[in-house]
C-alpha cells in the first residue's frame, strides 16, 4: 500500500504547476481579477464567494467554500490551486486500498491501489483544480464508513456522525454524490433483508420516522443535502456535457476512462482502435469474473435502536425554513425552488419506506441469498453509469470526468476478479494490465488542462509589453478571464474600443482571440475599431493570439 502510494504522489505532483490554468480552474475564490470586466468577478470574501456561487454557478457551493478558506491559508499560485487535488488524489489511492482490503483481502486492496495510483484519467484530473477527484475521495470515505457501520454489531454513534458528515461533505461537492447515496441506501435496504430478526414497523403516521437505524441515519443525510439538490436545480443549465454516444459506455467500461478520447489535443487525442478494443474486451471480461468473488466481510445484521426523535425535528426544522429563505432569495425559479422545500418533509417518510421495500423483497426468491457487498460494489461500478447513459437523451450530464465517483469501485472488482483466476494466468494478466495502465500515463499526459494556453502566450506577451501598452479584451468573457490572472496589474479596455483609442490615439494596442479549430479568423468590435492602425506583430500559442497594432 505504502508503494501505491508513493507512486501516487510522484505521478500527481510531478509538474503540478507547468501547464496552463484552464478557465474552469479561475472559479476559484480568492484569485486577483479584474473587477467589472472578469467572468468570473473577483472574490475575496466569504459572504461575496457565498452569494456569487450561489446565484451563478451550477456547480455545489460546499467545494467554493472549501476553496476559499484554502486559498486564503496558501495563496492562489498555479501548485496551490492544484494541490488539494493532488493530495485528495494521493489520499484516494489509500482510501480504496483499504476499503478493497476490508470487503476482498489485503492482495485485492494492494492491486486495486495500484491500479488506482496509475490509472492515467484519474493522474490527469488529480492534477486540475477542480471537485471531481475530491468528489471521488470523499465518496470512498463515505462507503468505507458504511461498510464499517453495518459490520458492527451495535450502534456506534461516532462513527455514524462521520458518515453524516462525511456523505453531506460530498453532497456539497459534486452533484454526482446523489445516485453514490441512493445506491447506499439500496445497500442498507437489501442488509436489511438479511436480517431475519429484522421486524418492519407498522403503517401509523407515528411511526414514519422508524425503521431501522441506518435508514434513519440516511434520512439525515438526504435533509440536509436537500438545499443544495434545490440549487443544482436553480441552476440547472442546458448542454452542460455532450450528446449521448455509445463510445462513452465503451470508454467507461474500458477500466473508467482509461484511454478517452480529448478534442483538446492538437491534433485531436484518440487510442488506437486495437487498443481501445482490448481495453475494452479485458475490461468487460474481468467485471464479468468478478460476479464469482466473495467479500469476506460479515454482515450482522441492522442496529434496530432509533436515533434520538429530537435530531430528525431538529434537522428537518432547521432544513426546512432555509431552504423557503433560499427560494425567496432565489432570483429565478423562486416557485420549483419553494415546491422542492417540501423535500425535508418526504425525507421523513423514507426510514419507513426503506424497511417497507426490505420487507417486500425479502418475500422475493433469492434476495437473502444475494451477498450484499457484492451487490453493492456492483451497482457502484455498474448502475449509475448505464441510467445516466439512458437518461442522458432528456439530461445533459455525460461528463467523464463526473464519473470518476464510480471507477474506484469498478477497479475493484476488476482487482478481486484477477485473484480469483488460475494461478498461472494472473501473472500474465497483472503484466498486461501494468503496460496498459503504464501507457494510461502517457497518453494522459498527452491531454492539455486548458484547450487555450493561457501561460505561454502571457509570457510571450510580458517580453513585448511596454508601459502604457493597452489589451482588448471583451467584457465579462469567461474564455479571455484565465490571461488576467497571468497579466495582472495591465491596463483591459472591455467595451468602447473606439472611444478609448481616441482618448490615448497614440498608445500601443495588443487584440488577444482565442484560434479554434474550423472558426474564421477574429472579426468583432475590436478589429472594426482598429481598422485604422497597423499590425506590428503577432505571438502564437496553442490556440492562442495576440496580435500588436501601431498607430498608423
Amino acid at each position: 500500500m505504502a508503494v501505491a502510494a508513493l507512486i501516487a504522489a510522484l505521478l500527481r505532483f510531478w509538474h503540478l504547476d507547468l501547464q496552463s490554468l484552464s478557465h474552469p480552474e479561475i472559479y476559484a475564490p480568492g484569485i486577483d481579477l479584474v473587477p467589472g470586466i472578469s467572468e468570473p468577478p473577483p472574490r475575496h470574501g466569504f459572504m461575496e464567494t457565498l452569494n456569487w456561487h450561489f446565484h451563478d454557478e451550477p456547480h455545489p457551493i460546499g467545494y467554493y467554500l472549501a476553496m476559499f478558506g484554502w486559498t486564503e491559508l496558501f495563496g492562489t499560485s498555479v501548485f496551490a490551486l492544484r494541490a488539494p487535488d493532488a493530495i485528495l488524489g494521493v489520499l484516494s489511492v489509500v482510501a480504496i486500498g483499504l476499503l478493497a482490503t476490508r470487503i476482498f483481502g489485503r492482495t485485492v486492496g494492494v492491486l486495486s491501489a495500484l491500479m488506482l495510483a496509475g490509472h492515467g484519467f484519474h493522474v490527469f484530473w488529480s492534477q486540475i483544480s477542480r471537485m471531481y477527484v475530491p468528489g471521488a475521495f470523499l465518496g470512498l470515505v463515505s462507503v468505507m464508513i458504511l461498510v464499517e457501520i453495518v459490520r458492527a454489531p451495535r450502534p456506534r454513534p461516532a462513527l455514524e456522525a462521520a458518515y453524516v458528515l462525511v456523505t453531506l461533505a460530498g453532497i456539497e461537492t459534486t452533484e454526482f454524490f446523489w445516485p453514490l447515496l441512493f445506491v447506499q441506501m439500496s445497500f442498507a435496504i437489501l442488509v436489511a433483508t438479511q436480517d431475519m430478526e429484522f421486524a418492519p414497523p407498522g403503517t401509523s403516521w407515528k411511526t414514519l420516522w422508524r425503521g431501522f437505524r441506518l435508514g434513519q441515519i440516511q434520512a439525515l443525510v438526504t435533509m440536509l443535502g436537500a438545499p443544495e439538490l434545490a440549487h443544482a436545480v436553480y441552476r440547472a443549465r442546458r448542454d452542460a456535457a455532450p450528446p449521448p454516444n455509445i463510445s462513452f459506455l465503451q470508454e467507461y467500461f474500458s477500466f473508467g476512462f482509461l484511454f478517452s478520447k480529448n478534442e483538446d489535443a492538437l491534433p485531436a487525442l484518440a487510442p488506437a482502435p486495437l487498443l481501445a478494443a482490448l481495453a475494452l474486451v479485458l475490461g468487460l471480461a474481468l467485471l464479468a469474473i468478478a460476479l464469482r468473488a466473495h467479500p469476506r466481510i460479515q454482515i450482522p445484521g441492522v442496529a434496530k435502536t432509533p436515533i434520538p426523535p429530537w435530531l430528525h425535528t431538529l434537522t428537518f426544522t432547521g432544513t426546512t425554513a432555509g431552504m423557503v429563505w433560499l427560494a425567496m432569495i432565489a432570483h429565478r425559479r423562486n416557485g420549483v425552488m419553494l415546491a422542492l422545500s417540501v423535500l425535508p418533509l418526504l425525507s421523513l417518510a423514507l426510514p419507513f419506506a426503506m424497511a417497507v421495500v426490505a420487507r417486500w423483497l425479502r418475500n422475493l426468491p433469492g434476495v437473502t441469498v444475494l451477498n450484499p457487498a457484492s451487490f453493492f460494489l456492483f451497482s457502484l461500478a455498474v448502475l449509475p453509469p448505464i441510467a445516466f447513459y439512458i437518461m442522458a437523451s432528456k439530461v445533459s450530464m455525460l461528463a467523464p470526468r463526473a464519473f470518476l465517483i464510480f471507477i474506484p469501485y469498478l477497479l475493484i472488482l476488476i482487482a478481486a476478479s484477477i485473484c480469483i483466476l488460475p494461478k498461472p494466468t494472473r501473472p500474465i494478466l497483472t503484466a498486461l494490465l501494468a503496460g496498459l495502465f503504464a501507457y494510461s500515463i502517457h497518453f494522459a499526459s498527452l491531454k492539455p488542462p486548458s484547450p487555450n494556453d493561457y501561460k505561454t502566450l502571457a509570457q510571450l506577451m510580458a517580453r513585448e509589453m511596454m508601459p502604457g501598452d493597452l489589451i482588448f479584451v471583451r467584457n465579462r468573457n469567461w474564455v479571455d478571464t484565465p490571461l488576467f490572472y497571468y497579466l495582472p496589474n495591465k491596463r483591459y479596455v472591455a467595451e468602447n474600443y473606439s472611444a478609448a483609442l481616441s482618448q490615448m490615439p497614440d498608445r500601443r494596442i495588443w487584440l488577444v482571440w482565442w484560434p479554434f479549430n474550423g472558426k474564421p479568423a477574429l472579426a468583432d468590435a475590436r478589429t472594426n475599431a482598429l481598422r485604422n492602425y497597423r499590425l506590428e506583430k503577432s505571438l502564437h500559442a496553442t490556440r492562442a493570439q495576440a496580435d500588436l497594432f501601431l498607430p498608423q
